[in-house]
């Protein structure tokens, strides 16, 4: 039971940091209008692009996100949520300083509560 109410709270916690909306310190420009926010669903990436973006971190843990996959996981996810409008390329060429040490903070939270979130469930099987 104990166990049960563990993982219900770890997937509160996981859905929590799974979307959401970022507003930006720094708008930029993106096919002709300014971008003053940026909606993400990490729920809506699909495992193998998942796994492509992680292809080139090659021999480290599940456990740890570095920057740069936490960027591009995060660059996915907006780019997937708000229909390509804008794009990866779009962000990663305009976002600030500031703005892209939230994103990555944004995505270290989700990639954190969802890896406690599966070796809790693997652990129970």
């Amino acid at each position: 039971m104990e166990e049960n109410i563990k993982q219900d709270e770890q997937k509160q916690q996981a859905d929590k940091y799974a979307e959401g909306e970022m507003e930006l310190n720094v708008p930029f420009m993106s096919n002709g209008h300014e971008v003053t926010s940026l909606r993400y669903n990490f729920k809506q990436l699909r495992g193998m692009e998942i796994l492509q973006i992680r292809g080139s971190m090659k021999g480290m843990s599940i456990n740890q996100i570095p920057p740069e996959m936490a960027f591009d996981l995060f660059c996915a996810a907006v780019e997937r949520t708000m229909q390509r409008d804008p794009d990866k390329e779009s962000i990663r060429a305009h976002l600030s300083a500031m703005d892209l040490i939230e994103a990555v903070e944004r995505t270290t939270l989700f990639w954190s509560a969802s890896v406690t979130l599966g070796l809790t469930r693997i652990s129970k099987a």
